[in-house]
């Protein structure tokens, strides 16, 4: 009978430092939880400072004095990528790019000349080269963002300089008709504007996601507002890699 008890003793003991052990185990698991969601928890103020070296204006014009104003995203020190469409226009229905191309960081008050070492105007991206070493490339997310989940669009919204807006991913890969091709993009609840062409899609942890490109048109030839779609970075990535 006494060993018995003895015996049930020890099991208890050996219980309790277990349960105590477990739950020790847990609290410090809480604990690096809070940290890591707190470490991740941006502002918008916080994303925006992140990549303000990274999201530049751009500018693009010809000898007749059409200009054209977007953005652009550094991938290297010295490259950066953009939509085709802000770098073109079209002469007697034939697509032409624009003579003169030049980026300006937000810092900065003076431009810098860049000239265009890649385009696809089907996929409507192309990148751009400058002479200078003094971009800050954007880290970017390589996997396929969730709808629903928050995001930001950094550009040069009206050529005011680069500004930041937030939203949602309404549809992480919406089927759209576009200028006669059928795309596939992020759609987003965020309002863009001219001059956001090119710029940074950005997640919640201000890492890029895609490049903020398109709005449609309603049946009356009206933009439709707080709609806009992007180009996902898997397409990105390819068109980079891709000679």
């Amino acid at each position: 009978m006494e060993k018995e008890k003895e015996a049930l003793k020890k099991i208890s003991v050996k219980l309790i430092i277990f349960q105590s052990v477990l739950i020790l185990i847990l609290l410090i698991s809480l604990i690096f939880l809070i940290i890591f969601n707190n470490k991740n928890n941006f502002s918008a103020n916080d994303i925006f400072n992140k990549n303000i070296a990274s999201v530049v204006e751009l500018k693009a014009f010809d000898d007749e004095e059409t200009v054209s104003y977007g953005s652009a995203v550094a991938i290297e020190d010295n490259l950066l990528i953009t939509n085709a469409h802000v770098l073109s226009y079209k002469k007697n229905l034939v697509l032409k790019n624009f003579d003169n191309v030049q980026i300006r960081l937000a810092t900065e008050i003076e431009y810098i000349s860049a000239t265009i070492k890649k385009i696809d105007y089907e996929l409507d991206l192309a990148i751009l080269k400058i002479d200078s070493n003094n971009l800050n490339p954007i880290k970017t997310y390589n996997k396929k963002i969730v709808t629903g989940e928050k995001i930001y669009a950094m550009g040069n919204a009206q050529n005011y300089g680069i500004s930041i807006m937030e939203g949602i991913v309404a549809k992480n890969e919406a089927i759209v008709q576009a200028d006669g091709k059928t795309v596939t993009a992020i759609q987003c609840d965020i309002n863009i504007t001219e001059g956001n062409s090119g710029g940074a899609l950005l997640n919640k942890n201000g890492q890029l996601v895609g490049i903020t490109t398109f709005r449609l048109k309603d049946s009356k030839n009206n933009v439709v507002y707080g709609i806009s779609f992007a180009i996902p970075i898997g397409t990105i990535n390819n068109f980079i890699n891709n000679n």
